[in-house]
């Protein structure tokens, strides 16, 4: 994710590559979606990262 958009904007773009792959029937599904997600959130979500990720 760019740090210089909202959250709103990179979710948008995350969403139109998943459909994209999913024309090209390249299936994410949502466990593998919510991991990615996770780990291209700016640094500064690491601490709800690691919340979310390990139930801190």
């Amino acid at each position: 994710m760019q740090e210089d958009k909202n959250v709103d904007e990179n979710l948008d773009k995350f969403n139109k590559l998943v459909i994209e792959l999913e024309n090209i029937r390249e299936k994410i599904n949502n466990e593998d979606q919510a991991i990615i997600l996770l780990n291209s959130l700016p640094s500064i979500y690491n601490q709800l990262c690691d919340i979310i990720k390990y139930g801190m």
